[in-house]
């Protein structure tokens, strides 16, 4: 019988747990040879690399240098719909100029950007949707996050409540139930305009259909460098050998 729940566990959980987790770079490999924990091809413009100079885990993190990025298409992975989805990771800088560390889509119509900077409403963060106007969060004044220390930032959307944390603490909200997401994003450039990182981001997390923050949350207690999909499964199934052997001998 402990045989069968057991199976029967594992069939539930994994197809929750892979089926969530679309995305994780800790950018602790080597130079410039760079993966994710589901092996999508990334593209590299310019000279972008992995550093010990300075990360918040892993030691190593990626620095951009004012003119690179990386690209990752993706067919599904980064397509959330209507569904609650959580968008993380961790970044340094000190440049005052308008940056992009992230975006979602290649045009106006589909976007998704992390603004910081930015000239337009002398804010220190603009996170907009279908190229800004009334769809965006903005916070902070200009060089107020890029001042050449960690910070956590975290973008969740729960029952189609965009919430948007910055080092734990809920900035804004936006109601925004509309399909959101992107065949492609870009780490270190607007979607559709230039506007590169210049400084260093770690830990990057894309989850899809999983709100992880649903309140204020210490980013240095909640946001541990996360295990691959590939680690949790193996975990799983170790713990599931134990128990049938211990369970086969009785």
């Amino acid at each position: 019988m402990m045989q069968k729940i057991l199976c029967l566990m594992c069939l539930l959980c994994l197809p929750v747990y892979l089926g969530a987790v679309e995305m994780i770079m800790h950018f602790d490999g080597t130079g410039n040879s760079f993966s994710d924990s589901l092996g999508h091809t990334i593209t590299q413009y310019g000279s972008p690399t992995q550093t010990s100079t300075t990360s918040v885990a892993g030691g190593k993190s990626l620095y951009l240098d004012g003119s690179s990025y990386l690209s990752i298409q993706s067919p599904g992975d980064f397509l959330f719909g209507t569904k609650d989805f959580t968008v993380d990771f961790w970044f340094k800088s000190s440049a005052t100029y308008r940056m992009h560390p992230l975006s979602f889509g290649n045009s106006t119509s589909d976007n998704t950007d992390f603004d910081f900077n930015d000239s337009d409403n002398a804010s220190g963060f603009w996170l907009y949707n279908h190229s800004g106007g009334t769809n965006a969060i903005i916070f902070g004044s200009q060089g107020q996050y890029t001042n050449n220390v960690w910070h956590h930032i975290a973008v969740v959307r729960k029952s189609g409540i965009i919430t948007t944390y910055l080092d734990g603490v809920a900035k804004g909200t936006l109601s925004f139930p509309t399909t959101l997401g992107a065949t492609e994003i870009k780490i270190g450039r607007g979607s559709y305009g230039t506007w590169y990182w210049q400084g260093y981001l770690d830990e990057l997390r894309i989850v899809n259909d999983t709100a992880l923050f649903t309140t204020n949350f210490d980013p240095i207690v909640t946001c541990p460098p996360v295990p691959e999909p590939q680690s949790i499964l193996l975990l799983i199934l170790a713990i599931g050998c134990i128990v049938f052997r211990k369970n086969t001998k009785q």
